[in-house]
């Protein structure tokens, strides 16, 4: 008997306990969620970068990874200097918005070139960080314009037909 009140106690105080939790997880979650819900940081850094509240609504809402967009955007208006609306057109038409914000950062920061010239390139790019890292690379050895190494690495081929004998 006295083993079978100690079993009840425990069973009770273990669901109680249980509850208890759920109900914290339960009042904590929605906070939690709300601030790292990927739309509202989207919309929150697309209006810091001075885009429109119609503009910003429209990309977060279409975007498929609304924060990466957001932060592509952001990153090329306040460090590069890109009008937030050219910067936002960049982002949303590649597929690594993030990466295409690093190589125009690096290229921006590293090489004597236009501004436009990194944004397009780096967006043709289909691998931009390899194509920053080209670019960067090329022109701190080469004596060659700036402009030419951008057109180098751009349409760099895995096996430049100049350089690689063709098979018989």
């Amino acid at each position: 008997m006295h083993v079978n009140r100690y079993v009840r106690r425990t069973t009770f105080g273990a669901f109680a306990a249980l509850q208890i939790g759920w109900m914290a997880v339960a009042l904590y979650a929605p906070a939690a969620n709300a601030k790292r819900n990927p739309f509202r940081t989207c919309s929150k850094e697309l209006l810091e970068a001075g885009l429109s509240s119609d503009d910003a609504s429209a990309a977060c809402g279409q975007a498929l990874i609304p924060d990466d967009l957001s932060l592509c955007v952001l990153s090329m208006n306040k460090d590069a200097g890109v009008a937030a609306e050219a910067a936002l057109s960049a982002c949303f038409q590649v597929r690594r918005p993030l990466e295409l914000a690093t190589c125009v950062l690096e290229i921006n920061d590293r090489v004597p070139v236009e501004l436009d010239i990194a944004v397009e390139n780096c967006q043709r790019s289909l691998l931009p960080l390899r194509f920053s890292d080209c670019v960067v690379g090329v022109v701190e050895l080469a004596t060659e314009p700036a402009e030419i190494a951008v057109r180098d690495c751009i349409s760099a081929e895995m096996f430049p037909l100049d350089l690689t004998p063709i098979p018989e």
